[in-house]
């Protein structure tokens, strides 16, 4: 090779060093499935400074709050690593359903990494819908929601309460397709309050977790919804 070529390319080669380094993750995206009895599980993001600089991480943002993330805000030295660890609680919305995590470094060449984490399908159960609303002013009533244990695993709702004395919430029997109506009853829409509604889920096996709606009544001028 031509002695003039050989330094050409050494020095291309060097040139792209630092537009390749910078913070790699060692993988993007991860995919979780939850048992019948597991409530929540907990998955990890490894990541590395590769680069000659230092790089920090401003800010880590889920897309749900079902998703909770350890502290990894700091400046990381060329070479060190660390690992972002993610909580996740199971929800009402049925899968499969996919959540993103948004990182802001100072990384140059990739200031901004998002990370996603797909859930699947696996609660074996579904209630819809999972939110109830009625609108000040509202003729109060009842609302009704379906359990449906979509996998035939024996999964049963016994029991549910309200944490909001205004939303009362009755299991009726099952019916011929197996869903069970559930119902949720506004004493009052006079004022903006909410709620969350929990359900007890029997397994087989006589385990039990506890499924969460919201029930409120809400302001038509505010998109807030105060839920205690």
């Amino acid at each position: 090779m031509n002695a003039k070529i050989a330094v050409f390319l050494a020095a291309f080669l060097i040139s792209l060093s630092p537009i390749l380094a910078g913070m790699q993750w060692e993988h993007k995206d991860q995919t979780i499935t939850l048992g019948v009895s597991q409530p929540h599980t907990k998955l990890m993001f490894p990541f590395t400074n590769t680069g000659n600089e230092p790089i920090a991480i401003l800010s880590a943002v889920p897309s749900c709050g079902c998703l909770k993330l350890s502290a990894i805000e700091k400046d990381y030295q060329p070479g060190e690593s660390g690992m972002l660890e993610v909580q996740y609680a199971r929800t009402n919305q049925p899968g499969p359903v996919n959540y993103k995590i948004t990182v802001h470094t100072t990384d140059a060449q990739n200031p901004t990494v998002e990370l996603i984490v797909r859930v699947a399908n696996s609660s074996g159960y579904v209630i819809a819908p999972s939110r109830l609303h009625w609108g000040m002013g509202d003729q109060s009533g009842a609302k009704e929601v379906l359990f449906k244990d979509v996998k035939e695993l024996g999964l049963i709702p016994t029991s549910a309460f309200s944490t909001n004395a205004n939303f009362t919430v009755e299991i009726k029997p099952v019916r011929p397709d197996g869903s069970y109506p559930i119902v949720v009853r506004a004493l009052s829409t006079e004022k903006a309050t909410g709620g969350f509604i929990y359900i007890d889920v029997t397994a087989q096996d006589g385990t039990v977790e506890k499924a969460r709606m919201i029930a409120a009544v809400r302001d038509p001028s505010s998109s807030r919804i105060m839920v205690r």
